[in-house]
C-alpha cells in the first residue's frame, strides 16, 4: 500500500476527531476516513445515515455520491473518484477571465438548484430548535419565499468536493449534513462572500457553537482571522491545501505528491511522510494553493537543515516569500535514495486578498526601490555621458595626434620608401660593381697568370742571359786575350820590320 495523502484533525474535540488517508494499492486509488479516537466513531458511522439520505435527496441521475466500499469498526472506505474537480475547472476559467470563472459559478449554483430536492422556505413550519443550536436563534422569516433544500442540508458542497467524471458529477464528501433545511443561499454565501448580516451571524455561530464548544478551536481561530471572497480564492481556509511534489525521476508530477491541509501545521510545523518513496532527485514544497506571504524558518530532511534552491515569489525579504501567483513553488537541491520525513517551520503571514493587499505596498516598496535605482542610474548615467564627452574630447585630441603621427608616418615611410629605392638602386650598382669586380679579378688573375708565366719566361731569359753573359764574358776574355796576343804579334811584327 502507498500513501498518497494523510490528514489529521487531531485538533478537533474527541468526538469528530477524524483522519483522511489516499493511498493506492496495485494502482487503484482508495479514500479511507478513520477515527482517531473511540469517541469519534459514533460521528464516522453518520456519514452512513448522511449517504443514505442525501441519495434519496438527489434528484439529478448525472449527480452521484462517492460511494462506501468497505466499513471496518473505527473507518469507512469510499472509492476514489479520478476526475476534474469544479475547484480545477474554476482556476482554469479564472485564468482566462472573470467572465468565464463567473460562469462556472453560475453553473455550481444551478447544479445545486437542480439537483437535489427543494422546498420553498417557510420559516413557521421550519424553524426548530436543532437549526437554532447550531446556528443561532435569529429572524429567519428573512428566508420566506427562498429556495432551501428539502429536509436535508450538506454545507459540505464546496468546489473541491465536487468532482466531474465523464458524464457523471461526484459529491465525495458529506461529513457535515444537517437534518433540517437550509437556503442555497446560505451556501453560496460560504464561498462568495458577500455581505449579509444573517448569513455572517450564523457562520459565526456555526463556529463559536459547534466548531469551537465542540472541537475545531484551532480551526475557529484560522477561520476567523481571515474569510476570503471566491473572486480571490475558490475557497475559504478549511479548503486550502499544502503539496509537496517529490520527483523520483519522473519528473513533478500529481502522482508523486502528498497534499495536507493547512490545518495539518502545528506550532507552525508541518511533517510529510516520504518513506515510501526512492531515489528521489528533487523536492518542491507549494506552500499553498493560493496568493500568499509566507515565512520559512527552516526546512530539514530528517533532520538535517536543508537550502532552498530557488522559488517563484516575485519578492524576498530575508526568508520571507511574497507570492503573486496561485500556484507558489519553493524549489530543494535533493539527491538521496530514501528520506523519512520532511520537516517545515512555516509561517502565514498573509493569504488571499490579505497577502494582495500587502502586495500592493511591497509593488509601491519595489517601485520606489526602482525609481530610486533609475534616479540612481540616470545620475551614473549622466556622470558617465559626461566621462564619455570627455573621453570622446580626449579621443579626438588623440585621434588628431595620431593623424598627424600617421601623417608625419606617411612621409617617414615615403622617405624609406625612397631610401629604400635608392638603396635598391646602390645595390644594384654594387652588384654590377661586383660583377665587374668579378671580372677585373679574373683579369687580373688572368694577367697575374700571365705575368707568371712572362716572369718565368724573363727568369729563363734572364738565365740565358746569364748564360750569353758569360759566354761572352768568356768571349770577351778570349778576344780581350786574342787581341792581347794581336798586338803583341803586331808589335812583334813591326820590330820585326824594323828590324829588317
Amino acid at each position: 500500500m502507498k500513501i498518497l495523502y494523510i490528514k489529521n484533525n487531531s485538533e478537533r474535540a474527541k468526538q469528530f476527531q477524524l483522519k483522511t488517508i489516499i493511498y493506492e494499492i496495485d494502482g487503484e486509488k482508495f479514500v479511507k476516513k478513520q477515527a482517531l479516537c473511540k469517541e469519534a466513531i459514533v460521528h464516522l458511522k453518520n456519514m452512513k445515515d448522511s449517504y443514505i439520505k442525501l441519495s434519496n435527496s438527489i434528484i439529478n441521475p448525472k449527480v452521484k455520491l462517492a460511494k462506501i466500499i468497505d466499513e471496518e469498526d473505527d473507518s469507512l472506505t469510499f472509492e476514489f473518484i479520478n476526475g476534474i474537480s469544479l475547484e480545477t475547472k474554476y482556476k482554469n476559467a479564472l485564468k482566462h477571465n472573470e467572465k468565464k470563472a463567473d460562469s462556472i459559478i453560475n453553473e455550481y449554483k444551478e447544479l445545486l438548484n437542480k439537483s437535489f430536492k427543494t422546498i420553498i422556505f417557510d420559516n413557521k413550519n421550519m424553524i426548530n430548535d436543532n437549526i437554532k443550536d447550531i446556528f443561532g436563534s435569529f429572524n429567519y422569516r428573512q428566508f420566506d419565499g427562498k429556495v432551501c433544500f428539502d429536509g436535508v442540508s450538506n454545507i459540505d458542497l464546496i468546489f473541491s468536493n465536487i468532482i466531474y467524471k465523464d458524464d457523471d458529477i461526484y459529491i465525495i464528501d458529506y461529513e457535515w449534513v444537517f437534518d433540517f433545511s437550509l437556503p442555497l443561499e446560505y451556501i453560496y454565501y460560504r464561498f462568495e462572500r458577500k455581505d449579509n448580516s444573517l448569513f455572517k451571524d450564523m457562520d459565526n455561530n456555526f463556529i463559536n457553537n459547534l466548531v469551537v464548544q465542540k472541537g475545531y478551536l484551532e480551526y475557529s481561530k484560522q477561520y476567523k482571522k481571515e474569510i476570503l471572497n471566491i473572486k480571490d480564492n475558490i475557497a475559504i481556509r478549511e479548503y486550502n491545501f499544502i503539496q509537496l511534489f517529490i520527483d523520483i525521476g519522473e519528473g513533478i508530477i500529481e502522482k508523486d505528491s502528498i497534499i495536507k491541509s493547512i490545518d495539518d501545521i502545528k506550532n507552525n510545523i508541518i511533517i510529510f511522510d516520504t518513506i515510501y518513496y526512492k531515489n528521489i532527485q528533487l523536492i518542491r514544497f507549494d506552500p499553498l494553493n493560493n496568493y500568499s506571504i509566507v515565512k520559512i524558518n527552516f526546512i530539514k530532511v530528517d533532520d538535517k537543515e536543508l537550502d532552498i534552491l530557488n522559488t517563484n515569489a516575485f519578492y524576498q525579504e530575508d526568508n520571507i516569500y511574497y507570492f503573486n501567483t496561485i500556484d507558489p513553488q519553493i524549489f530543494l537541491a535533493i539527491n538521496k535514495n530514501k528520506i523519512n520525513t520532511i520537516k517545515i517551520d512555516i509561517e502565514y503571514i498573509a493569504i488571499g486578498n490579505l497577502a494582495k493587499e500587502k502586495f500592493s505596498h511591497i509593488y509601491q516598496n519595489i517601485l520606489e526601490k526602482k525609481l530610486q535605482k533609475i534616479e540612481n542610474l540616470n545620475q551614473n548615467l549622466s556622470e558617465k555621458s559626461q566621462k564619455i564627452e570627455n573621453s570622446k574630447q580626449n579621443l579626438n585630441e588623440k585621434s588628431k595626434k595620431i593623424e598627424n603621427l600617421n601623417q608625419n608616418l606617411n612621409k617617414k615611410s615615403k622617405e624609406i620608401e625612397n631610401l629604400n629605392q635608392n638603396l635598391n638602386e646602390k645595390s644594384k650598382e654594387i652588384e654590377n660593381l661586383n660583377q665587374n669586380l668579378n671580372e677585373k679579378s679574373k683579369e687580373i688573375e688572368n694577367l697575374n697568370q700571365n705575368l707568371n708565366e712572362k716572369s718565368k719566361e724573363i727568369e729563363n731569359l734572364n738565365q740565358n742571359l746569364n748564360e750569353k753573359s758569360k759566354e761572352i764574358e768568356n768571349l770577351n776574355q778570349n778576344l780581350n786575350e786574342k787581341d792581347l796576343d794581336n798586338a803583341i804579334f803586331k808589335i812583334k811584327l813591326q820590330k820585326a820590320l824594323n828590324e829588317k
